[in-house]
């Protein structure tokens, strides 16, 4: 106790041993412990209880209980951690299994808990359903509670004393559901708890329930319906009356107010850190205003590890968990959700961020032994396209009606590898606004202070603006897909089409070929960059493979992302950025095939010039109809839509956070069903080098690989 002053205890030990661990404890006065173990023998307890009385420094959890948890904070237990989400639901329960489902239920309509006890179904527990009351009635974060009893005992009857006092004496009483289980116990047999047991004389089931509902209580028949009638009773629909804040106020033991985090050397988070105000102040209003071909609700962006130890692991998701902790200190809005607010009065939709988490939300799992993928055979960096996956993506698509975060962040370990997936919101950062708030993670994993230049230029590359300095501004319909009705009458359903995803490696001397075959296009050579070469060679090369099946003189389109913040047109009057313009250009060329690389690149090179594109910026933002839309169409079975992320250099230092945890490849996860015509590009771990993941045709894909400018340069590595 003198050198280590631990918080709390966790007594794991078997039954006949667990009375003299948590003797123990409490003689050393450690303020929280937590024991696990069932069948704890009564005279046991009896004597562990008759100690408790005689002091007050220590608070027992348990025996037979799962523990206790502050979601993204601290879990003493043995709880599923992962279901659970920080929020504003307290909740104490005998039951352990029932206590996840009503975790569940919050966690799904996006409650989430403040702070979960489960008091176990011990005849003599530490702490009783009472002392959970006595803790959510004055805790702030908590703004509803949930009580889960059992047969057994009279503790229920002592809660709903508590619950009528608390409803009679405060003047805004928090919600309180309930439910008792065992209304079908058979009498005299004890249901999986020692203290769940109906006995001659014992209070039944319901009329445990009948006096928590007279108290004021209300009654549920399954814990799967709490969350939904708990967001009915905090009004939820109508007004926003959680706030979810970082600090843990325990009345019993301040146990959780440093969290103690390996870091090469030992390195401490007090999570007050985090300012309240900054997590409940906010309400912003959100302008996602991109021309772009519709992705998805979210950008994922992949970084791919070979395989560490798991003390390497365990040190670089703590890094990982710092930063976060940070980046949301100074950029509280990450932590928060998108919200729709409603319309303009125009028809235009309108969206704000408001507070959904401390942090973003930071998932693990463990795919090592249930993964048919195995990197460990995989040389150099031909890493396949479909091993970046679902399984990899924190928010899964289609969204549902419940919450919509700003950002979340997936570690999934492989066997040989471990996958990092960043996710934000598409309404609230563009491509670009993704990578730089990447950027700002890692460097707030290694950094003490996060520099102020890099905080403007985050906020300058958000969807959001000052309240009080907005124009008069609209939706802007982004860049339609042509619909299938509309297609070629002749073409075939999407199904036979075998539409999927292929990956393409080009080496650094395939690149600089590829450079080469502009170099006696004047004025080509002189104006564009590889980025435009590149894009050039992959468009002409799917026109090629396409050319078969498409009609003579037949007009192709490429859609490319392009970064407009700096073009005229892109700031207000008063020279603040448009946050989330990714804009994307589109140049046409007939007869593609015949064209030559160096043509189309000037191309693409003029449609993304200073000029033009302040011009189509300007056009596309100022234009005051309220019946403006984009005109470019993008048909997926002619044209192609390139998003680069090629920018992302793997070997830049700002994403070592450990050492040997450089990035061995950056990926964008695949999805399915994909739109024919997609590509993204790709970084490789070298300087110069690309790789290409393309949506298309399993026909197209086999002209592409009978194409000798292509084959001679590209390494397929998967289809």
């Amino acid at each position: 106790m003198k050198e280590v002053k631990p918080d709390v205890s966790a007594v794991f030990v078997p039954a006949k041993f667990a009375a003299a661990a948590m003797l123990e404890a409490i003689e050393a006065e450690v303020p929280l412990v937590v024991s696990v173990a069932e069948h704890v023998p009564v005279h046991d307890m009896l004597r562990v209880h008759e100690v408790l009385r005689t002091q007050s420094k220590t608070r027992l959890v348990g025996p037979n209980c799962p523990g206790i948890i502050s979601p993204n904070q601290c879990r003493v237990g043995i709880m599923p951690y992962k279901q659970y989400t920080r929020g504003c639901v307290g909740i104490v329960s005998k039951s352990g299994t029932l206590s996840y489902e009503a975790v569940g239920s919050t966690s799904r309509v996006g409650l989430g808990q403040s702070l979960v006890i489960g008091m176990g179904g011990d005849m003599l527990p530490g702490t009783t359903l009472a002392d959970g009351l006595k803790l959510f009635f004055d805790h702030d974060e908590t703004k509803g509670i949930i009580v889960i009893g059992e047969i057994g005992g009279e503790a229920e009857l002592e809660a709903a004393e508590l619950i009528r006092e608390h409803r009679r004496t405060s003047p805004r009483p928090k919600p309180v559901i309930a439910m008792v289980a065992g209304r079908t116990a058979p009498e005299g047999k004890a249901m999986g708890h020692a203290g769940a047991i109906w006995r001659d004389g014992d209070i039944a089931a319901e009329a445990k329930s009948k006096a928590l509902e007279d108290a004021g209580a209300v009654i549920v028949p399954h814990p799967g319906v709490m969350g939904e009638r708990m967001k009915e009773l905090l009004g939820i629909c109508h007004e926003k009356l959680y706030v979810f804040l970082p600090l843990l106020s325990l009345s019993f033991a301040n146990i959780l107010k440093t969290c103690r985090i390996p870091h090469g050397s030992e390195l401490s988070i007090n999570t007050t850190q985090i300012s309240a105000n900054n997590m409940s102040s906010f309400d912003i209003e959100v302008d996602p205003l991109t021309n772009r071909v519709y992705l998805g609700e979210y950008y994922n962006l992949c970084f791919v590890y070979r395989d560490r130890p798991s003390l390497a692991r365990a040190r670089f998701i703590s890094r990982i968990q710092w930063g976060l902790g940070r980046l949301t200190k100074e950029i509280p809005w990450i932590a928060g959700q998108v919200q729709h607010d409603g319309y303009t009065d125009q028809g235009a939709n309108k969206y704000k961020i408001i507070p959904f988490q401390v942090t973003p939300r930071f998932q693990f799992e463990d795919l090592q032994n249930t993964s048919s993928e195995d990197f460990k055979d995989i040389k150099g960096e031909d890493f396949p396209m479909d091993w970046i996956n679902g399984n990899h993506i924190p928010i899964q698509e289609p969204l549902t009606d419940g919450p919509c975060p700003v950002m979340e962040l997936k570690f999934t370990i492989e066997p040989g590898a471990s996958v990092l997936t960043i996710s934000m919101s598409s309404k609230v950062v563009d491509r670009t606004g993704l990578i730089i708030m990447v950027r700002m993670l890692f460097k707030a994993c290694i950094q003490d202070k996060i520099p102020p230049l890099d905080l403007s230029m985050t906020e300058k590359h958000a969807a959001f603006f000052n309240n009080g300095k907005r124009e008069r501004r609209h939706d802007r319909t982004p860049v339609r897909i042509l619909p299938a009705d509309l297609q070629s009458a002749h073409s075939p359903s999407f199904k036979a089409k075998a539409i999927s995803w292929a990956l393409f490696s080009f080496d650094r001397e395939a690149v600089r070929g590829i450079e080469g075959l502009v170099s006696g296009d004047s004025p080509s050579q002189y104006l564009v960059d590889t980025d435009q070469v590149f894009t050039a060679f992959v468009f002409r090369s799917l026109c090629c493979a396409r050319d078969g099946r498409l009609t003579s003189g037949w007009t192709a389109r490429c859609f490319r992302t392009v970064d407009a913040r700096n073009a005229r047109g892109a700031r207000t009057v008063e020279g603040i950025h448009f946050g989330a313009l990714q804009h994307m250009t589109c140049s046409s060329f007939t007869n593609p095939s015949t064209m030559s690389i160096g043509r189309i690149a000037t191309d693409l090179y003029r449609a993304s010039s200073p000029f033009v594109l302040s011009q189509d910026v300007e056009h596309f933002v100022f234009n005051s109809g309220t019946t403006f839309s984009s005109d470019a169409i993008f048909n997926p079975e002619q044209d192609v839509a390139v998003v680069s992320w090629a920018d992302v250099e793997c070997k830049n230092p700002d994403y070592m956070l450990t050492h040997g945890w450089s990035p061995q490849c950056i990926r964008v996860p695949s999805h399915l069903p994909a739109s024919e015509g997609l590509v993204y590009l790709m970084p490789r771990s070298a300087e110069d080098e690309r790789t290409v993941a393309l949506s298309l045709r399993k026909t197209d894909l086999e002209y592409l690989l009978g194409l000798s400018d292509w084959v001679d340069r590209a390494t397929y590595a998967a289809w």
